[in-house]
């Protein structure tokens, strides 16, 4: 026998399917993790296109000793972190709760639509910026690797 998980609210009801379907639909499947807990819903947003870059480019920033160079590292990184998107939506006991998730729902897809479209500029800058440094770096006889 299948046991659908799903949330009652004052006649209006969340299933984990509908979330599912909802999240699919608005192409946030990849990116979100959903939790059903004690009768809340819980979905967990992730987009990071850059986590492993930025860690690099902390490090870069440590490395150089020009002021220069670290705020335009600073720079890419603030422009890094504003393509991230990292939220969580929890869907409480409430009437009209299809409603807001969905609602909230659409203005998570449009943040991260939003940082899908800027990810691929602020590589090319990235790469651009990383080949900068490491030269710089190695003329200064510093090791990047």
């Amino acid at each position: 026998m299948l046991k659908v998980k799903y949330w009652e609210v004052a006649g209006d009801s969340v299933r984990l399917d509908y979330v599912e379907k909802l999240l699919k639909e608005m192409g946030l499947s990849e990116v979100c993790k959903v939790d059903l807990k004690e009768g809340t819903i819980r979905i967990s947003v992730r987009y990071d296109p850059f986590y492993a870059e930025k860690a690099r480019i902390r490090r870069l920033i440590h490395l150089v000793d020009s002021d220069e160079l670290r705020e335009q590292l600073n720079h890419l990184l603030k422009m890094m972190e504003d393509a991230s998107v990292y939220t969580t939506v929890v869907v409480a006991e409430i009437p009209g709760a299809t409603w807001r998730l969905k609602t909230h729902l659409e203005m998570i897809s449009k943040r991260v639509d939003d940082a899908r479209s800027r990810a691929p500029g602020i590589k090319a800058m990235m790469k651009k910026v990383d080949s900068y440094i490491k030269e710089y770096l190695r003329v200064r006889g510093k090791n990047v690797e």
